[in-house]
């Protein structure tokens, strides 16, 4: 049976890329998702890729998301309808996360039912 396989090669130096055995196994086995330009792949893009990883699950696990709720009007603007709930992630070691890149993190990771129950 015929099995198409897609390759990435990343080029990356040791120990200023990859650092630790734990950022080797990280790499071998991540699946690039599709949405991404191949070309694009980079070391760094992987390596920051892990870094949101260990962030969210350090976040639920010590209970760290940030909930604000922005208010929402009715169209004339003068009658409060209700709000909106805009999570927010500051982790120790990286600092600020936007929601561009952690949701999507942690839906590939199947997490980001636990962050919508915060």
């Amino acid at each position: 049976m015929p099995v198409l396989l897609n390759a990435v090669v990343i080029d990356s130096s040791l120990p200023d890329d990859i650092s630790t055995v734990g950022d080797v196994m990280f790499i071998s086995d991540r699946v690039i998702p599709t949405s991404i330009n191949k070309e694009d792949v980079s070391i760094g893009w992987l390596m920051r890729r892990a870094e949101i990883e260990r962030a969210i699950r350090r976040s639920l696990r010590e209970n760290r998301f940030e909930v604000y709720y922005q208010p929402t009007y009715e169209l004339d603007g003068l009658m409060l309808h209700g709000a909106e709930a805009l999570v927010r992630m500051k982790d120790d070691f990286i600092g600020f996360v936007s929601p561009q890149e952690f949701i999507l993190v942690a839906e590939k990771i199947g997490l980001v039912e636990r962050i919508q129950y915060l």
